[in-house]
């Protein structure tokens, strides 16, 4: 799995975790977002290293640690953003068992956004 698949639905994870739902799929809920924490930390220190290395400080008086990327350096952020964002990650539980995706019909009842269920295409059947 590409971890921008998991940088773009980290939003609708969370949401997931706001919504009373049945114990089991409750449990597999919050394992995906326990295995998907680690490499959503690495992705967010390289990011920050990019910006770092490509931006510029924006003398910012509220913020005076804020930097940005010069408008200039934008072609080789995206392009360093997007080799970050292709690498593969292995979602597994362990002893060789596979991401089991989750049921709709699993859900219940639970109303879910339809812009939560398109970003988690990748665990949902």
């Amino acid at each position: 799995m590409k971890l921008q698949i998991i940088v773009n639905s980290q939003e609708s994870l969370k949401k997931l975790l706001e919504i009373k739902l049945p114990i089991k799929v409750s449990y597999k809920i919050s394992k995906i977002i326990n295995l998907c924490q680690p490499e959503l930390a690495i992705f967010e220190e390289k990011r920050n290293e990019l910006i770092r290395k490509l931006g510029v400080s924006t003398d910012n008086p509220e913020n005076p640690d804020e930097i940005r990327v010069k408008p200039e350096n934008m072609p080789e952020f995206q392009k360093d953003y997007n080799k970050l964002g292709d690498i593969d990650i292995d979602l597994s539980f362990g002893a060789g068992k596979d991401l089991e995706k989750i049921k709709v019909e699993d859900l219940g009842d639970t109303e879910i956004e339809p812009n939560v269920l398109l970003s988690l295409d990748w665990l949902l059947e």
